[in-house]
């Protein structure tokens, strides 16, 4: 066996060469993606995130929602969807099947959050009547903080 074959390849240079079952997963994953894009147009705005696209042939369409309620929206929307798959030229599969699936972690930014003048003196006021030191000095932290 010669060295050459025992070395890493690089994953992209296996995908582009076409051959094995990863070319395959890769076809099959634009694929999903594809109709998972034309589908978001017919469901509102606010369902984005919340489901995805598993399978999807003349046997059925398979979503995913992140929880029960959006489920069952999917499940009311189920006909439209799979009539915008026949229309959009794609196969018109004789059920739609949704499941409940993990919720995926949603990456949310802070908001910085300030503290209010009012809140600020309420804060200075508890602290200029505690007794404990350690939490007088807490309270003096929080109303000096400007935003998290």
């Amino acid at each position: 066996m010669s060295n050459q074959s025992r070395s890493p390849r690089p994953l992209s240079r296996t995908l582009a060469s076409g051959a094995g079952k990863l070319a395959g997963l890769e076809q099959r994953v634009a694929t999903l993606q594809h109709w998972q894009t034309i589908l978001a147009r017919v469901l509102p705005p606010e369902a984005r995130g919340h489901w995805g696209l598993a399978r999807i042939d003349a046997d059925g369409m398979v979503l995913v929602a992140d929880g029960s309620a959006w489920a069952s929206k999917l499940r009311f929307m189920s006909t439209a969807m799979a009539r915008t798959v026949a229309d959009a030229g794609g196969v018109q599969p004789k059920r739609v099947i949704v499941k409940v699936g993990s919720p995926r972690p949603v990456d949310k930014k802070r908001t910085p959050r300030q503290l209010s003048e009012q809140a600020r003196r309420h804060l200075m006021a508890a602290a200029s009547t505690e007794d404990n030191a350690a939490l007088r000095a807490a309270l003096q932290r929080l109303a000096r903080r400007r935003g998290s």
